[in-house]
C-alpha cells in the first residue's frame, strides 16, 4: 500500500510540473510567434512574474540569451535598449515592417461578391445635386391634384407644359424644390394662397438617378473609369475599385472636381464612427488614393492586431482608439515601443498614452499574468470540485466542507494536498481524512494556490477478477464482488447461450500453495438454486460445456452442378461423388478434371513456394488454400463453410506473369513450349521457374536433372505463370576478401603437395 501511495504522489507531482511547463512553453511560443527575440521574452516574463530559466535551460538558449549577441546603442539622447532587428534575429532582414499583419481598413473591402450600389427608393437626401438624366416627380395635392414626371435633359432642363423649360442642372434637391415652386405658382395660383381651401401644396422627390462617369486612380486594387450611380458617395466608388490596396492610404484619399481638390477623406472617421462627408459623386469626378505616408504595427492584448496608418503626431491612445482599445487581459499603462534607428530596431518600455509615434513603429501591449492569486482549488472525489477563495476558508478541513463533502466514490483514508508557494520547490503533505482513524493535518491552514485531490476508492481498493468462458453470450472477465454466487456470474454474462439437460459446470479455482489450478466444483445439469448457494473467489475460473454434441458441417457446392447450393453434413469424412450425388449430379458442360475443394484460411499458415506464387500472383487468393480432386470416390475431411468448386469445361491455356504478353491460347498440344513460344519469355522471366496450374487446382513445375530439364503437360484449362529470376546479390568486400584468401590457401597447398 505504501509502494502505491508514493507511486501516486510521484505521478501526480510530475503531472503538475509538466501542466506548468506546458503553460510556460505556450507562452514562449505565443511571443516568439509575434517575433520577439529570447532576451525580449524573457524580459516581458519577468515583467509579468513570469520565470522562463529553467525552460530556457531546457532549450538551450543559454547562448541566444548573451549579452555580446545585443547591441546597446542611445536613441536621441533617450534610455532605449537594443531590441530585435525585424521582429526576430533569425528572421529575413529584407521583411517588411509587421509582414503577416493586416492593414485596418483593409477588411472592409474583402467582401466585394455582393451590389453595394446605392439605392433610390429612399427618401432623397436633401443636398443631392440634380443633373442630365436624373427623373424627379412633382407632386401637387390640395386644391389642384397634379403628378408630373419629368427627366432632365442633357441641357439639364425640364419641360413643364404652360410653363416652358425650367433649368435645374447643379441645383440641390431643397433649391430645386423652391425654383419649381415659383415657377408653377404662374398657373397655380393656390400654391402662393393663404386661403386654406383654394391651398395647394407641393413636393419634389427622385424617381430615378443619372449615371456619372468617375476616375479612380491611384493605390486601389483596380483603378479605372467607372460608371456609378447618381447618388453615390465615395464608399461605392472604393468599393467598385477593388478596395485601397497594400500601399495606399486610408487617411487621405482626394475628392477632384474640375482640376480642383473639394475635399480630403479619412476613412479611419468613417470606420471608427461612421462619419463620412456628404459628397455625391458627379460626372468626370476624379478620385485619387496616394501612398501611405506613416505606418506603425500593433500587437499584443488589443482587439485588432494590424498594421495602423497613422497622421504626423499622433499619440498611442489614436492607435488604440482605431484598434477599438485594449483587451481585458492588457497590462495597463506598460507598452513595448520599438523604433528604427542606424538601420535596426531599438525597444523601450513606455507608460505614457500620449507618446507620440513614428513611421515604422511598433507596439506591443502587454498581458497580464494567467494565475490567479488568493484561491485554492479542491479536486477529485468531492461534491463540489473547483476553485475557491482563500479569504473563504481557513483549513483544509473547512475547504471540504466548502466543497460539500465527499462523493460515494471516495477513498476515505487519506487524500493529498500539493503546495506551491513562489520561489520554493513544489510540496506535498498527506492528509488524513478519517477523523476518527486517521486524522492528519486537517487542521492545516491553507495558503494561496493550495490544491488537495481526494481520490477515487478504486485507485487503492482495485476489484479482483473472475473468468468465465464456453457456452456462454458474452465470455470473458468480469469484475468480483464479495458475495458473488455462480448464479451472478452467469448474470453478469448474460447468461448460458443454449441451456439444457446436457449441461456442464466446471469451477476451477486458484490454490496459493502450489501456484496451480485446481478442481473446485462440478455440476452436471443446469442447477439455479444450485448456482446461488455457490460462493465464488477471486481468480476462479468458470467453464460452461455442452456436453455430447457435434457441430454440424456446412459444404456450399458450386458451379456446374445440377442443384447448387449449401449441405449439411453430419460427418466430416465423405466423399466428393456423396456430395454431387446430393447436389443432383453434375451438368452437361461439367469437367471431372476441374474440381476442387475452396477452404478460408483462419490464420496465417506456412506455404510450400508453390502455393505461394500461384495464390498470390495468380488469382490474389491468399486468405483461401485449394486441395485438388483427382478421384471423386475419395474421401475427404471438410471444415466448416468449405466450398466444393464444379467448374465448367474449357479449352482455353491462359499464361501470365513474366511473359510478353499475357494471353489466352486454345488448347492444341500437350508440350509446354508450344504455347511459351506463342507467349514469349520477358528479359526478367526464369525458364526453371514455371508453374501450370491445372483445372482441378493442382500444380506441376518444371523440373531438373543433371543438365536435362522436363516440363509438366499441358491440359485444357490450365493456367501457366512464369515466376522473375531470382534477384542475385553481390558479394561484398569481406566475401570477396575471404574467397581470395581461401583460393591463395588452396594454390599453396597444391604447390607444397605438387613440390613433395
Amino acid at each position: 500500500m505504501k509502494k502505491i501511495f508514493f507511486y501516486l504522489i510521484f505521478l501526480l507531482s510530475v503531472t503538475i510540473v509538466a501542466q506548468s511547463s506546458s503553460d510556460l512553453m505556450e507562452y514562449y511560443t505565443d511571443l516568439k510567434s509575434k517575433g520577439f527575440t529570447d532576451l525580449q521574452i524573457k524580459k516581458i516574463a519577468n515583467d509579468n512574474g513570469y520565470n522562463l530559466d529553467n525552460l530556457f535551460e531546457s532549450l538551450n538558449s543559454d547562448k541566444s540569451l548573451s549579452e555580446d549577441q545585443e547591441v546597446s546603442t542611445p536613441l536621441s539622447n533617450q534610455n532605449y535598449q537594443s531590441s530585435y532587428k525585424n521582429y526576430s534575429q533569425n528572421s529575413n532582414p529584407t521583411k517588411n515592417q509587421g509582414e503577416g499583419l493586416k492593414v485596418f481598413g483593409s477588411q472592409y473591402f474583402e467582401k466585394l461578391n455582393f451590389d453595394f450600389s446605392p439605392q433610390i427608393n429612399i427618401a432623397t437626401p436633401p443636398n443631392y445635386q440634380l443633373g442630365p438624366g436624373d427623373g424627379i416627380t412633382i407632386s401637387l395635392w390640395g386644391a389642384s391634384q397634379k403628378n408630373y414626371l419629368l427627366e432632365l435633359d442633357k441641357s439639364g432642363n425640364i419641360f413643364i407644359d404652360g410653363i416652358g423649360p425650367v433649368y435645374l442642372s447643379g441645383y440641390s434637391i431643397t433649391d430645386a424644390k423652391s425654383k419649381i415652386y415659383k415657377s408653377l405658382s404662374v398657373i397655380y395660383s393656390g400654391l402662393i394662397s393663404n386661403n386654406t381651401q383654394k391651398k395647394v401644396n407641393l413636393d419634389l422627390s427622385l424617381r430615378s438617378s443619372r449615371s456619372v462617369f468617375v476616375n479612380i486612380v491611384g493605390q486601389v486594387n483596380a483603378p479605372g473609369l467607372y460608371t456609378l450611380n447618381g447618388m453615390s458617395n465615395i464608399i461605392h466608388a472604393l468599393y467598385a475599385a477593388g478596395g485601397v490596396d497594400s500601399s495606399g492610404s486610408y487617411r487621405n484619399i482626394e475628392i477632384i472636381r474640375k482640376n480642383k481638390v473639394i475635399s480630403k477623406v479619412d476613412l479611419y472617421d468613417y470606420f471608427t464612427s461612421g462619419k463620412l462627408p456628404t459628397i455625391f459623386m458627379q460626372d468626370q469626378d476624379v478620385i485619387r488614393v496616394p501612398y501611405y505616408k506613416n505606418r506603425v504595427s500593433l500587437q499584443g492584448e488589443v482587439k485588432f492586431q494590424g498594421l495602423f496608418e497613422l497622421k504626423e503626431f499622433e499619440k498611442i491612445k489614436d492607435l488604440f482608439n482605431y484598434s477599438g482599445g485594449k483587451t481585458a487581459k492588457s497590462k495597463d499603462k506598460n507598452y513595448l515601443i520599438s523604433r528604427i534607428q542606424n538601420s535596426q530596431y531599438f525597444s523601450k518600455n513606455i507608460k505614457d498614452d500620449n507618446f507620440k509615434l513614428l513611421n515604422g513603429d511598433k507596439i506591443f501591449v502587454y498581458k497580464i499574468s494567467n494565475q490567479t492569486s488568493a484561491r485554492v482549488s479542491v479536486n477529485g472525489q468531492v461534491l463540489v470540485p473547483g476553485y475557491y477563495s482563500s479569504e473563504a476558508v481557513n483549513t483544509i478541513e473547512d475547504l471540504i466542507n466548502l466543497s460539500k463533502g465527499f462523493t460515494s466514490d471516495a477513498y476515505l483514508e487519506y487524500a493529498t494536498l500539493f503546495r506551491n508557494k513562489k520561489n520554493q520547490a513544489p510540496t506535498i503533505l498527506s492528509v488524513g481524512l478519517n477523523s476518527n482513524d486517521f486524522n492528519l493535518n486537517l487542521n492545516e491552514k491553507l495558503v494561496d494556490r493550495d490544491s488537495l485531490v481526494v481520490y477515487k476508492k478504486g485507485q487503492f481498493l482495485p476489484l479482483s477478477k473472475i473468468n468465465i468462458q464456453g457456452n456462454i453470450i458474452k465470455p470473458g472477465k468480469y469484475d468480483y464482488y464479495n458475495g458473488m454466487s455462480l448464479q451472478d456470474l452467469l448474470a453478469l454474462s448474460q447468461g448460458i447461450s443454449d441451456p439444457g439437460e446436457d449441461l456442464r459446470v466446471i469451477i476451477k479455482r486458484y490454490d496459493n500453495k502450489s501456484k496451480d489450478y485446481s478442481l473446485h466444483k462440478e455440476f452436471e445439469t443446469y442447477d439455479f438454486q444450485g448456482f446461488s448457494r455457490i460462493i465464488l473467489k477471486p481468480m476462479d475460473f468458470v467453464s460452461v460445456i455442452k456436453k455430447n454434441t457435434s457441430s454440424p458441417i456446412r459444404v456450399s457446392i458450386e458451379g456446374e452442378v445440377n442443384n447448387p447450393g449449401i449441405y449439411i453434413q453430419t460427418k466430416k469424412s465423405n466423399s466428393v461423388a456423396a456430395l454431387i450425388n446430393e447436389a443432383a449430379g453434375l451438368t452437361e458442360f461439367a469437367s471431372d478434371k476441374s474440381i476442387f475443394i475452396k477452404r478460408k484460411i483462419l490464420f496465417n499458415e506456412s506455404k510450400i513456394i508453390n502455393d505461394s506464387v500461384i495464390n498470390n500472383s495468380i488469382d490474389s487468393r491468399k486468405d483461401f488454400t485449394f486441395i485438388p480432386i483427382n478421384n471423386l470416390d475419395t474421401s475427404y475431411y471438410f471444415q466448416d463453410n468449405d466450398q466444393l468448386v464444379v467448374n465448367p469445361l474449357s479449352d482455353d491455356v491462359t499464361l501470365s506473369g513474366e511473359v510478353l504478353k499475357s494471353s489466352v491460347i486454345k488448347y492444341k498440344s500437350q508440350k509446354l513450349k508450344y504455347y511459351i513460344q506463342k507467349a514469349g519469355i520477358g528479359a526478367n522471366g526464369s525458364k526453371r521457374d514455371i508453374f501450370v496450374l491445372y483445372p482441378n487446382k493442382d500444380i506441376s513445375s518444371a523440373k531438373n536433372f543433371l543438365f536435362f530439364r522436363s516440363y509438366p503437360k499441358v491440359t485444357p484449362g490450365c493456367e501457366i505463370f512464369v515466376s522473375p529470376k531470382p534477384k542475385r546479390s553481390r558479394l561484398t568486400s569481406q566475401e570477396v576478401i575471404g574467397i581470395s584468401s581461401g583460393l591463395s590457401t588452396l594454390m599453396i597447398l597444391i604447390a607444397t603437395l605438387t613440390t613433395n
